[in-house]
């Protein structure tokens, strides 16, 4: 059995990582959209994984996000 909404640590859903590059956390449909953390649908187990997906791919894609604006 499951634990009701309420005691939720994690939901499920949120753009499709296969629309994403993991390398850039860049969109692969629009150019310069940057997509992480709980935007995305990944789920980890508990225990602070989900947690550590969001700053790392909040960092990566602040990073990846930066260049690009260095370009101009």
């Amino acid at each position: 059995a499951t634990n009701p909404f309420e005691n939720a640590q994690i939901c499920c859903g949120g753009v499709d990582t296969k629309e994403i590059d993991a390398k850039t956390m860049e969109s692969n449909l629009v150019k310069d959209l940057y997509i992480a953390g709980e935007l995305l649908d990944v789920d980890g187990i508990c225990g602070g994984y989900n947690l550590q997906f969001a700053w790392s791919s909040g960092a990566l894609a602040g990073i990846h996000a930066a260049k690009g604006m260095n370009k101009e």
